[in-house]
């Protein structure tokens, strides 16, 4: 089986107005396929950091200022925001602790996930739509898992 995610030596730092913080450093692990691996650690150690960097998704003053990652074998690093829009969803997904922060409540969840589906699938508005109401429902958590399981990912990166 191949390697479909490769995290080597990752450092990701916050730039504050006094200092510099290192919230990752030198982290390395790699999952394979059909692999199910679990990021455990304390409160505040890091583990959604190391998602949001593997996403390109940190906050402004977020950066990961060393190692590399890859998702089969493609340094992540070098893709635009155009080619990483394509992995987000489609290949790694990131199910959030606190999903209900990541909901628009001005629009339904049906078509929260369908809107996600014609977007990064190239789903037609009626296959979104029946996609989106199929026989899995709830809400907060269960929802974002529903929303990234629907793209079917290689990697559902989910924080517990």
């Amino acid at each position: 089986m191949g390697v479909v995610l490769s995290v080597r030596n990752l450092d990701t730092e916050f730039r504050m107005r006094s200092a510099n913080v290192v919230a990752v450093d030198d982290v390395t692990f790699e999952i394979s396929e059909g692999e199910c691996v679990g990021l455990v650690g304390e409160s505040g150690c890091g583990k959604t950091t190391i998602g949001l960097s593997i996403m390109r998704l940190l906050q402004n003053n977020g950066h990961v200022i060393g190692g590399s990652i890859e998702n089969f074998g493609k340094d992540l690093a070098t893709l635009s925001e155009e080619e990483m829009q394509r992995v987000r969803g489609n290949e790694i997904a990131f199910i959030p602790q606190d999903p209900m922060t990541s909901l628009n409540p001005t629009m339904n969840i049906g078509r929260q996930i369908a809107e996600g589906l014609i977007e990064h699938r190239g789903a037609s508005v009626e296959e979104g739509r029946q996609r989106a109401l199929g026989p899995e429902t709830g809400v907060g958590r269960r929802i974002m898992v529903l929303v990234r399981r629907s793209f079917r990912p290689w990697c559902p990166w989910s924080k517990e």
